[in-house]
């Protein structure tokens, strides 16, 4: 889902652009700081990975600071593509196996 690049580091990449994607539904500024502390990162690994998506184009960062630690981070337009389709796809997953579960126990009562 979010590319071949990412088999290794799927789980973490996907938890920083959730991370980012809830602080800004919550109208937060997030900081590349404010994710290795959230996520326990050392900051050197947090500086790394967001000069990674910054460069896949999945994330922004401001240019309110020279530190790429200190600037803001935002889901770019691909980002947040890239996050609804995950979400979106989980939860028809999620549903399926709502059915799957609710169409086993009305056999098992039959």
């Amino acid at each position: 889902h979010l590319g071949q690049c990412y088999s290794n580091l799927g789980n973490v990449i996907w938890q920083i652009l959730s991370e980012i994607h809830l602080h800004e539904i919550d109208g937060e500024q997030f900081s590349g700081r404010d994710l290795a502390r959230t996520m326990l990162l050392p900051e050197s690994l947090a500086k790394r990975l967001v000069a990674l998506l910054a460069a896949e184009g999945l994330i922004e960062l401001s240019e309110n600071s020279e530190s790429t630690l200190d600037r803001h981070l935002s889901l770019s337009q691909l980002g947040v593509s890239k996050v609804t389709h995950i979400i979106t796809e989980s939860a028809d997953e999620l549903s399926l196996e709502i059915y799957a579960t609710d169409a086993k126990a009305l056999f098992a009562q039959i």
